[in-house]
């Protein structure tokens, strides 16, 4: 095998040396393009966490988990639920939001309707989102640029023709469309974005997914049918009630919308069960992160207590906590950041000092 080296100077800036990491050798040679460089951008292994919805669980169960590690959140509000909906037991009121703030978790705005943008019209969008703005306005929860600085609902961003409805309203960087592919949130975030209104997210967790039929899928595995599964090959995935040698945390090999494989099990009988993306998926992610410089834009919303999930697809404080935990003693060994959604857009642009 061989290389081969160009010395040239970039223009305009004063670079004169690019490293690539190969991430496989079981081919015989590559040709490596580059489409750009980007000077002086943050290119550190980066998490912006996000708490979607201001569900009062994030306040009374994750907020003291995080308070733990000293790491801070970003509260993406939805203002008609939060003005609305304070006394249901199911949303933050006012005061927990501004107790938030004060001890250093930012505010952005989530939409006011908690509407899917990309279905909406300009007029729609721009009359959505101007009353959320305007209430964050008047509260004083602005800090650090938050007010340029937006959420998708549903993880539907505006259309192309109708994208101005927010750039107008001076936002200027938004967390956009959802993806459970990691090489996708690694491309479109290493050394910089690629478009500021569309970064791409992932959630801690997905709804599980009711496993309807197994079968042998003729090399020795499990075949499972699981409609909708969302999984991605690669991921983890726990998989439950089966009562078979099948219940447990495998990385699953994608076969269709509705089919994967489980890699590496024997054969089971035929059986239903449940099949839901795993704990260690979230690490795998935090850890493809650290070896490729990139930001993990990452969401939750409710934390269940005591172990007991909340609502259907959210976490538990089991999970959440060691998750965290996680994040924190790579954060403390320092190959990793945790920002907060201002931080990290600020980070692009004014890069704080460089630690190794």
């Amino acid at each position: 095998s061989s290389v081969r080296q160009l010395t040239n100077t970039l223009n305009k800036t004063a670079v004169r040396h690019i490293s690539f990491q190969l991430t496989s050798t079981s081919t015989a040679g590559a040709e490596i393009w580059i489409k750009e460089v980007r000077y002086g951008v943050r290119t550190r292994p980066s998490i912006v966490f996000y708490f979607d919805d201001q569900h009062i669980t994030q306040y009374t169960v994750a907020k003291p988990i995080l308070d733990r590690y000293g790491l801070k959140s970003t509260l993406c509000i939805s203002g008609n639920y939060l003005l609305n909906d304070q006394g249901s037991g199911i949303y933050m009121s006012e005061a927990n939001v501004q107790t938030m703030f004060d001890e250093g978790h930012e505010v952005v705005s989530h939409s006011w309707d908690h509407g899917s943008y990309g279905s909406m019209t300009y007029q729609q969008i721009y009359d959505d989102a101007k009353l959320t703005k305007d209430l964050l306005d008047s509260r004083g929860w602005n800090r650090n640029g938050s007010e340029h600085l937006f959420t998708y609902a549903n993880g539907s961003a505006p259309t192309e023709a109708n994208m101005g409805a927010l750039t107008s309203l001076g936002y200027t960087y938004a967390r956009g469309a959802r993806t459970y592919n990691v090489e996708r949130y690694q491309q479109h975030t290493y050394g910089g974005v690629d478009y500021p209104m569309r970064l791409l997210t992932w959630g801690l967790s997905r709804p599980p997914r009711t496993i309807t039929a197994m079968a042998n899928n003729g090399s020795g595995a499990y075949r499972v049918t699981a409609a909708g599964h969302g999984f991605s090959s690669d991921e983890w995935v726990d998989i439950s009630g089966t009562s078979t040698t099948a219940d447990g945390t495998w990385q699953v090999a994608y076969v269709s919308s509705s089919q994967f494989d489980l890699v590496g099990p024997s054969f089971g009988s035929n059986t239903t069960g449940v099949a839901r993306q795993s704990r260690k998926e979230w690490e795998r992610r935090v850890q493809m992160a650290i070896r490729f410089g990139a930001t993990c834009h990452v969401l939750v919303h409710q934390v269940g207590a005591g172990g007991v999930p909340v609502d259907v697809g959210y976490v538990t404080d089991v999970e959440f906590e060691p998750f965290i935990q996680f994040c924190a003693r790579h954060v403390q060994g320092n190959m990793l950041d945790w920002r907060t959604f201002p931080e990290w857009v600020n980070g692009l642009t004014n890069p704080r000092r460089t630690r190794y």
